[in-house]
């Protein structure tokens, strides 16, 4: 009885085959990590001018409650202000009849409130707040851009 020799020419195709699925799904899993990464990293987010709104909000809403004399006028504690995670920002409150002012943060910021508009400058929210007996200027002033930060 004769045995008959196998053809291995035919094993290169399953060869080919598993190489190739390997390499694409190796592929798929590469560029989803480079996606993810891109997300992730990639542009960042602008949100100073809703920071700056808020501090606005913040300072408004804390002239309203208290009764402010900048001798006196603890910023941090009556505006429930951190002091750790006030990085890059300037809540500034000016009593416009008394010329009594408290700020927290980074008085430079008023200075730069004026400048020209600008991509990278800062973003500022001011008004007059009135309440039943005086009158106040607040500044709500923020640089917090995660751009800068992530690049």
């Amino acid at each position: 009885m004769k045995i008959a020799k196998m053809n291995k020419k035919g094993d290169a195709g399953d060869w080919l085959i598993i190489i190739a699925g390997f390499v694409s799904i190796l592929s798929i899993i590469i560029v989803g990590l480079l996606l993810a990464n891109y997300f992730f990293f990639g542009t960042g987010y602008d949100s100073r001018q809703a920071d700056a709104d808020s501090l606005f909000l913040a300072g408004e809403d804390c002239v309203e409650e208290n009764n402010f004399s900048s001798e006196e006028f603890d910023i941090e504690e009556k505006c429930r202000l951190k002091g750790n995670a006030f990085g890059a920002r300037l809540l500034d409150i000016k009593n416009i009849g008394s010329n009594e002012e408290v700020f927290f943060g980074f008085k430079d910021y008023e200075v730069r409130c004026n400048l020209k508009k600008g991509e990278k400058l800062v973003k500022c929210k001011t008004d007059r707040v009135a309440t039943e007996t005086e009158e106040f200027e607040v500044l709500g002033a923020s640089n917090a851009n995660s751009k800068k930060i992530l690049k």
